[in-house]
């Protein structure tokens, strides 16, 4: 019976493992540098740490139930459908996070970290491949927080214990990323998580996220004084 929350717990630390210490490398990242020269290089090493994370984080999180479990992911709540709850949700969540990233997009701590892409001048190429990173890091995110970790823990030990192991590990994980992001997880990590037990799936979570990761990228960008459209 405790198989699926060893798994899932198993497949998040992992997971996050393999993906942060390869991003931490700069060796790795120097590489990068080195072929494609200083800023196109950087922004070529964010898009890949985007699909390094998604992959390790995501594909994992499908596969153990499969192999292991014999049983579906979607009855981890990695299924795609949306209730006409969910729609509600989104509708209300994903415009309300856009706004607050735009009061928030001048002031000088987001801009200290967003956008995570440095280039000074950007093309519609450098726009889409960071959106496109954004986008398949936070499904394999998604996949492996708000569906297999969440739904294979509330199976054996409950709504609340599973909710508060989500929301801690989520925290921990925005830890490189200051104080501020850190804390804040913990209240978006226990909404969302209860938002996507009601909902029945991480759909919401990661649409929720997209938003908020997409719109800050954009609205950083437009109010960074040294970055324009090439």
């Amino acid at each position: 019976e405790a198989l699926a929350p060893m798994l899932a717990i198993g497949a998040v630390t992992i997971g996050f493992i393999i993906y942060y210490f390869v991003m931490s490398s700069e060796k790795l990242e120097m590489r990068f540098h080195s072929r494609w020269g200083s800023e196109d290089g950087q922004a070529r090493w964010i898009i890949f740490s985007r699909w390094w994370g998604g992959f390790w984080l995501g594909v994992p999180s499908v596969l153990l139930p499969i192999i292991f479990l014999g049983k579906s992911p979607a009855d981890y709540g990695m299924s795609f459908g949306m209730t006409t709850e969910a729609l509600v949700i989104c509708a209300v969540l994903c415009p309300l996070l856009i706004v607050m990233n735009i009061f928030r997009a001048g002031k000088p701590k987001n801009l200290e970290h967003y956008p995570q892409i440095r280039k000074k001048e950007w093309t519609k190429g450098t726009f889409a491949g960071s959106s496109i990173g954004w986008i398949v890091y936070l499904l394999g995110y998604e996949l492996c927080f708000r569906g297999f970790l969440l739904f294979g823990c509330v199976e054996f030990m409950g709504v609340w214990p599973a909710i508060a192991i989500n929301a801690s590990i989520y925290s921990f994980a925005h830890f490189f990323k200051g104080i501020g992001e850190t804390v804040g997880a913990i209240p978006f990590g226990i909404i969302i998580s209860i938002i996507s037990l009601f909902t029945g799936n991480f759909m919401v979570a990661f649409l929720v996220h997209c938003s908020l990761a997409l719109s800050n990228q954009t609205v950083a960008f437009l109010a960074h004084p040294e970055m324009k459209w090439k």
